[in-house]
């Protein structure tokens, strides 16, 4: 039997459920292979990457980050309107430092391209946001503002 893209995607998500990150990534790697033009498959190609560097020492984890990045921003590029990828790309900005491409305005910026796609989420982001700086009281009012726009709906994972 050939090998088929959406197939070893489907394969990919299964190991990334299992936290079986080098047969996720093989998976995952194959599938972007396959169609290199889908930004779902790229998305999950860098969430795998964000779980090893998760798990990773430090100088892997700077090297693996770079790779979330790179795969998040193409899934975007390729899906500008997925709201799952910008989200993911959002939450790296937020998280991740300067020197391996992360930012709260490039954040902010994702924030707002969700806002044409889905106002609620946007307010889920800029609630990371306030949480990366330790502002709980912005935290808390944005994460309100997301769960009335929403009508009580938790952000899909």
């Amino acid at each position: 039997m050939a090998p088929d893209a959406n197939s070893s995607n489907l394969l990919c998500r299964a190991y990334f459920a299992l936290e079986d990150w080098e047969r996720a990534e093989s998976s995952c790697r194959k599938a972007v292979a396959l169609d290199p033009n889908n930004g779902g498959f790229h998305l999950w190609l860098g969430r795998v990457y964000g779980e090893k560097a998760d798990r990773a020492n430090f100088v892997t984890a700077a090297r693996l980050a770079g790779k979330v990045r790179e795969e998040f921003e193409r899934a975007v590029r390729l899906s500008p309107n997925d709201v799952d990828a910008r989200l993911d790309l959002a939450e790296f900005y937020a998280e991740a430092p300067t020197i391996v491409g992360g930012g709260e305005q490039k954040a902010r910026a994702q924030a707002q391209s969700i806002a044409a796609l889905n106002p609620a989420r946007e307010h889920w982001v800029y609630a990371r946001i306030a949480e990366e700086k330790k502002d709980a009281a912005t935290a808390e009012r944005e994460y309100r503002q997301y769960i009335d726009l929403s009508h009580g709906m938790r952000k899909p994972g």
